[in-house]
């Protein structure tokens, strides 16, 4: 029998009404997949719709928030294969457009479009050893979801 593996975000709702949304690929220090990204948009969603949550909390388990796009998926794409079907995803904005604050609670690495969801949250803390970076001109991407004007 295979175990399910742990959920690629966590959720944790306190009883003050912050719900806590934790980024849970450590051994890949929270690299973003698609997987992740439609958890993400559903878990955005929810808290919405529920009026227990007052506010949300992103952060990444381990010692990173999230480091960008998971390298295989980069890789499948520079192939020319479409691991991606953005035809059908909703923006990669949904921070920006929710009702209630959201706090980008910082603890590592955060580049690509950790970088970009941290940005989009309505204010970011970080601990002292956190590394930002938008290097996407040097690895030849464009800068998506608006993120050079969000910067």
């Amino acid at each position: 029998m295979t175990e399910n593996p742990a959920p690629e975000i966590l959720t944790d709702l306190t009883d003050d009404g912050v719900m806590l949304l934790t980024l849970n690929r450590p051994e890949r220090h929270n690299a973003w997949t698609l997987e992740m990204e439609l958890l993400f948009n559903e878990l955005f969603d929810r808290a919405e719709h529920d009026p227990r949550v007052r506010a949300v909390v992103l952060t990444g388990a381990g010692r990173s928030f999230c480091p960008g796009m998971d390298m295989s998926v980069l890789d499948a794409a520079s192939s020319g294969a479409r691991p991606w079907p953005t035809d059908q995803l909703p923006p990669r904005t949904r921070p920006m457009s929710f009702p209630k604050p959201v706090v980008a609670a910082v603890n590592g690495a955060c580049a690509g479009i950790g970088f970009n969801q941290a940005l989009m949250c309505d204010v970011r803390f970080a601990v002292p050893h956190a590394k930002f970076a938008a290097a996407f001109s040097a690895r030849g991407l464009v800068a998506e979801d608006g993120v050079s004007w969000i910067l």
